[in-house]
């Protein structure tokens, strides 16, 4: 699913199937999941039923180069259940040159599960600034009790991002709660971060 037009953002994707087969078991993959080139959208939502399941596809499950879109209450990289690993093969989410997008939230239902990837759970460019992540599970399945793991966690490339760890803010929703990637690392912090 491609939202690339001029003029096409502001939209709503929500309730959806993408790299699966019906009942959410199998991959039958597109390239990309869904490829954001807008401004203002949002994927997902925290009502019943508004999360997506995008996983099984053969490149990156979200990959966003517009600004200010939301990324919140979806399955990315599990089955439709959210027990097991159907990755995508690249990245669960990557960010390019986009800047203000938000991955998760603090509300209840914001926070997606990104896990059982081929590369990184959330993949930030150095050209992505201004993008927050919060409140999401990386590397566990939806109950958070069972590995299932992405190769890295986050990668963080631009030194402007907001990220939350588990006792980051006012509440623990604030943070995110990454699993252990046994290959791989929690987080990546360019040297421009460090």
């Amino acid at each position: 699913m491609a939202v690339n037009d001029e003029g096409s953002g502001s939209n709503l994707i929500i309730g959806n199937i993408i790299g699966l087969n019906a009942t959410g078991d199998a991959a039958i993959p597109n390239g990309n999941g869904i490829v954001l080139d807008t401004n203002r959208n949002i994927i997902g939502g925290i009502e019943d039923g508004a999360g997506n399941v995008i996983s099984g596809n053969s490149l990156v499950g979200i990959t966003i180069t517009g600004d200010d879109n939301e990324v919140q209450g979806n399955l990315i990289g599990l089955n439709a259940t959210g027990t097991t690993a159907i990755p995508n093969e690249i990245h669960g989410i990557e960010i390019g040159s986009a800047r203000l997008c938000k991955i998760g939230g603090t509300a209840d239902g914001e926070g997606n599960v990104i896990s059982g990837n081929g590369g990184d759970g959330i993949h930030i460019g150095s050209d992505g600034n201004e993008n927050t992540i919060q409140g999401n599970t990386i590397g566990l399945n939806i109950t958070g009790d069972t590995a299932v793991p992405n190769v890295n966690g986050i990668y963080l490339g631009a030194d402007e991002s907001i990220f939350m760890e588990p006792d980051g803010g006012s509440t623990t929703v604030q943070g995110n709660i990454i699993g252990l990637n046994p290959d791989g690392d929690s987080i990546i912090l360019t040297e421009e971060m460090v």
